[in-house]
Parts: structure tokens; C-alpha cells; sequence
């Protein structure tokens, strides 16, 4: 979007665009209410593959008729106590059930469509860097790309990774996808997925290395919960990054970010 004109041509042939989502908060150490309340009153186009299915892994790819409703159980079990990225997750599945329930009782002149996305990565956006700070997914990188995050953190699983700007749009323009909930996910994700960009990238001999080799990164991936994408591919025709060039692309756009803000200069 930040190609001159690439606006125009986005919305070409949209009547309307609303834009509701709710902001994210995985910090929440109070009432669960606080992050799942806000998320009900601003559904979106975009849910979350958090309300499919919890991350972890499994003998089946989670598809788009699976719901994470245990994830809302427990979060109303525990309260204030559930961890904060449960809450979270909680809030996606309790919206994406009222963007559903609006549907089936107001039956409006528009239709809607659920974007089921966890990270979504690539060069960093405006709506991502506003006044110089990453607020979105990229930020994820931050502390990759600033301090030594340990050999131990290269095993850590993110969230499953998707670059495609694009699928908003695609939806917007495919009748068919009117009333459908479509899985967005090109892969998992690990810390040493970020760990082996920023070298790539950053080059920075005081930043934690990655491991580059195939056995062990197949192996963390082989830990990972897996979705199943065909619809979005068949529906929106949509083609991924591969990985290392996405996380490449991401490190540069966070970096040039971090840069102008440190200069001082406004985006």
C-alpha cells in the first residue's frame, strides 16, 4: 500500500470499506472482560486462527469447521487469573461468533467474510508503524533484532505466519467468498526462524545466531499445529512469500523503521 496509487486500484469496484477490528492485547492481567468485550463491540474482516484451534501438534490439519471454544471455557473458569494470551485468543473466537450471529439475524444487504490470521508479516505497513513505532506483527522481531535472546529461545513457537496483504481485497472482490470462514497461513514460525533472518539481514555478530540446519528447523516444524489452506487458495488464488524471504523482507521494514524513528523524523 505504500506504492503510489496502490490505494486506488485496492478499492477499485468496493462500494464501502469498514474497518472495526479491535485492537490487540495479550498483556491483560485483569478482568478478561477488558480484552474480550472491546473485541465483540469491533469485529472485523479479520478473525484470528486463534478462534479455529489452539496451537500445538495434532494428527490432522485444524480446518475452517473447527472452533476454539475450550480456549473461551477456560478463560471463564480462571478469570482474571487465565494467562493473558488466552484471554486474547478467547476474545477472537467470542467476536468471530457475534460477526456470525449478526449475520444470521439482521441478514443485512452485505455479507461477511472471517480472514482467519495469526502473524502477518512482510514489509511493515503505515496502519503498522504509526509514528515510528511497530505495533503489529513485525514487532514480534523487536527483541531479535535489539539484544541476545538465548539458544534456548530458538525453539520457541509464534504464531503460524502469513505475508499475504492482499487477501482482504481478494475477498472483497470474490462473490464466492461471501459468508466464509478462510484459513490464511503460509507456515510455522520459530524463534530461530527470527533468529536466522536478522543474521541474514543485521549481521550483527552480539545477536543470538539461529540454527541453520535443515534437520533441527524440520524438526521444530514437525512440533508445530498445521492448517489447512486449500480454500484459500482455491477461493482467493493466493500465493505465499516462502518463509525466509518474508522474515527477510520484515527485518529490513522493521530496521528502516527503528532507523527513521531514531533520527528523529516522522513517517
Amino acid at each position: 500500500m505504500a506504492r503510489p496509487g496502490a490505494y486506488d486500484a485496492a478499492v477499485l469496484g468496493v462500494v464501502g470499506v469498514v474497518h472495526a477490528s479491535s485492537k490487540p492485547d495479550i498483556n491483560n492481567k485483569g478482568d478478561p472482560g477488558l480484552v474480550i468485550v472491546p473485541a465483540i463491540c469491533k469485529w472485523g474482516v479479520s478473525a484470528a486462527a486463534l478462534s479455529t484451534a489452539q496451537s500445538g501438534p495434532t494428527r490432522h490439519p485444524h480446518a475452517e469447521d473447527e472452533w476454539n471454544d475450550a480456549v473461551v471455557e477456560q478463560v471463564k473458569e480462571l478469570g482474571a487469573s487465565a494467562p493473558p494470551p488466552l484471554k486474547y485468543h478467547a476474545s477472537k473466537v467470542v467476536s468471530e461468533r457475534a460477526l456470525w450471529a449478526f449475520f444470521a439475524k439482521r441478514q443485512p444487504h452485505f455479507d461477511g467474510v472471517a480472514l482467519l490470521v495469526a502473524y502477518v508479516l512482510g514489509p511493515p505497513t503505515e496502519f503498522s508503524t504509526t509514528y515510528g513505532q511497530v505495533t503489529a506483527s513485525s514487532s514480534a522481531l523487536i527483541p531479535w533484532m535489539t539484544r541476545p535472546m538465548g539458544t534456548a529461545a530458538l525453539s520457541e513457537p509464534f504464531y503460524p505466519y502469513v505475508d499475504s496483504y492482499d487477501a482482504a481485497v481478494a475477498a472483497l472482490k470474490t462473490p464466492a467468498a461471501g459468508g466464509e470462514r478462510i484459513l490464511l497461513q503460509a507456515g510455522p514460525v520459530f524463534g530461530n526462524d527470527f533468529a536466522l533472518a536478522v543474521q541474514r539481514v543485521l549481521h550483527d555478530p552480539r545477536l543470538t545466531p539461529g540454527n541453520p540446519d535443515p534437520v533441527f528447523r524440520a524438526q521444530l516444524e514437525a512440533t508445530a499445529a498445521t492448517f489447512e489452506t486449500t480454500k484459500a487458495r482455491r477461493m482467493l488464488g493466493l500465493a505465499y512469500t516462502p518463509k525466509d524471504a518474508c522474515l527477510d523482507a520484515t527485518v529490513e521494514g522493521v530496521r528502516d523503521v527503528l532507523a527513521t524513528a531514531k533520527s528523529g523524523v516522522r513517517r
